[in-house]
């Protein structure tokens, strides 16, 4: 009977050994298996954090990229234009110079006659008066005969440089025949036609 008694308790033990073996291998399946969820929760978060990161970064070298890019554009331009205004100023001061001696010439009285009568001819009839350079006063005697009907007036050089403004003050319009005038006029069309235009 011990012996039937060792045998049932032996078997006994061996279900409930058996039963307990069971459940400790479900439960550390289980424990495995949430471990395992959360490790890849985990590793989901961090390389998610980490593409964040990274994207961040990117943008802030992408920004930096541009900011230099930028920066370098404006000042390539800021140099390109300084020297399309060295290039500008050069050639219009020996013109400003050019147009100085000719004011000396024997050439400039026709061409000063000439500019007044396209002024009248463009301002049609009415009162004119025309003002020129003071430095142009020694052809008042002149053109008072050549023009009687045009009332001159001389204003200080600098006003006008050279050449003649003539109004109409019936029709209250004005041509601009001055030399400063026409150089202005020549140095837009400088810019262009000297390929100095900047798009």
């Amino acid at each position: 009977m011990e012996k039937e008694l060792e045998e049932k308790l032996k078997t006994f033990e061996n279900i409930v050994l058996g039963e307990a073996k069971e459940k400790g291998e479900c439960k550390l399946d289980k424990v495995e298996k949430d471990t395992n969820e959360t490790l890849e929760k985990k590793e989901t978060e961090y390389l998610s954090e980490a593409y964040d990161a990274i994207q961040k970064k990117i943008r802030g070298i992408r920004r930096g990229y541009n900011e230099k890019v930028l920066h370098a554009e404006v000042e390539a331009r800021r140099q390109l234009l300084k020297a399309r205004e060295d290039i500008v100023a050069g050639v219009f001061d020996e013109c400003a110079a050019q147009l100085a001696e000719f004011r000396k010439s024997e050439e400039y009285k026709p061409w000063l006659c000439r500019k007044l009568e396209n002024a009248v001819k463009e301002l049609g009839s009415g009162r004119i008066s025309a003002a020129l350079s003071e430095s142009d006063k020694y052809l008042d005697t002149e053109l008072k005969e050549l023009y009687p009907e045009i009332s001159f007036s001389y204003e200080p050089d600098g006003i006008i440089s050279g050449g003649v403004k003539v109004y109409n003050s019936d029709r209250r319009t004005a041509a601009d025949y001055t030399l400063a005038a026409l150089l202005e006029a020549q140095k837009s069309e400088f810019l262009q036609t000297g390929g100095l235009a900047i798009n």
